[in-house]
């Protein structure tokens, strides 16, 4: 008879202060739970459901059932037997990659004067696999064709553009550029009189209205950017995820792990890029995950969520929570939402 439960591989339940997810990662969808009910499928997962209802008075019955039902009828888990359980492992959440970088961002604006064979050529060496080229300024399309040129011929699987609105280049022209260069898979223009996506060939055209100056648009935390996947949560667990495997040149050629921090490890120009990215110093970073954070550690989002280390709110605590994050994970809202409070009330209360 089956009595007994197993969530699917690909849901893992994290728990929060205030309440717990399930994570099911191969949807890439999230469902809010209970923190209690988190403890039913963490503690009790070897227990049939009729022994977890003896477990909790008459009045909790109806609810348990209903839950186990939301969960089959979400394909969250499934029910079986207890011989069934020793048949289905949990997921295997190593991450590895076979690459000393994964992503390498390269700022530019107007008085940048960037070597890009000098840069592109040792990214090549390495099988990059996304180069995010960053433009603080109305590039011309002849300049873009003319560095995309070096990078066709190269080892650097793909390429993201993030560049200014310009009037006079219209959405088309960026479509056929895409197709013209199949390394770009995505196009980002920001400043733009409208939000919009589209989806052409192998490219993303994103059109945004915030108008990206800097480095320093960097570092927002919000839910609209979060990415509820098997790779990032695997990676979540023992890495940065944005710092790790990560590096970039900032607008005046400065190696650093990302162009928002203040450190950086000497100019591309007078340093080898590829020495520079090898050495514990430079990879310090990579290790701060989520669970190391103040505050992070408490929210029940932290394995779908970036961390940016350049903005935080203490600049002496290397494991301060991100500066620019407005949700409060002891209360469980967002800034502007009715109720919420700064975390560091909730901290005085809880006397965290």
């Amino acid at each position: 008879m089956n009595t007994h439960f197993r969530l699917f591989a690909c849901c893992q339940i994290v728990e929060g202060f205030t309440r717990s997810i399930i994570y099911d990662l191969q949807r890439k969808e999230y469902h809010f739970i209970p923190n209690s009910l988190h403890d039913i499928l963490s503690s009790y997962k070897e227990k049939s459901i009729p022994e977890i209802k003896l477990m909790y008075d008459e009045k909790s019955h109806a609810f348990i059932d209903n839950f186990f039902q939301y969960l089959f009828d979400k394909e969250l888990a499934f029910p079986c037997t207890y011989e069934d359980i020793a048949h289905f492992p949990d997921m295997e959440t190593n991450w590895e990659t076979p690459c000393i970088l994964e992503n390498f961002i390269l700022d530019v604006n107007e008085k940048s004067n960037h070597d890009f064979s000098k840069i592109i050529e040792p990214l090549s060496q390495l099988a990059l696999k996304v180069l995010q080229l960053r433009f603080f300024y109305a590039v011309d399309m002849i300049i873009l064709e003319k560095i995309l040129l070096l990078i066709k011929d190269s080892d650097i699987r793909t390429i993201e553009l993030i560049i200014p609105d310009q009037t006079e280049i219209i959405i088309d022209s960026w479509l056929k550029f895409a197709e013209e260069n199949m390394k770009i898979t995505c196009i980002t223009i920001y400043n733009s009189p409208q939000s919009n996506i589209r989806y052409h060939k192998q490219a993303t055209i994103i059109q945004i209205k915030e108008n990206i100056t800097s480095h320093r648009n960097c570092g927002k935390i919000s839910k609209d950017n979060f990415t509820c996947n098997i790779n990032l949560y695997s990676e979540s667990l023992k890495f940065n995820t944005c710092l790790n495997c990560k590096a970039s040149i900032d607008t005046i050629g400065e190696i650093k792990n990302c162009p928002s921090m203040k450190v950086g490890f000497g100019n591309y120009r007078q340093v080898s890029l590829l020495e520079t990215i090898k050495k514990t110093k430079f990879q310090k970073l990579w290790t701060i995950k989520k669970d190391d954070i103040k505050v992070c550690k408490d929210c029940e989002f932290r394995y779908m969520c970036t961390d940016c280390r350049a903005y935080i709110k203490d600049t002496n605590d290397i494991y301060s929570q991100p500066a620019k994050c407005t949700y409060n994970p002891y209360i469980a809202k967002w800034e502007g939402e009715e109720g919420y409070i700064p975390i560091e009330e909730s901290l005085k209360e809880l006397q965290i």
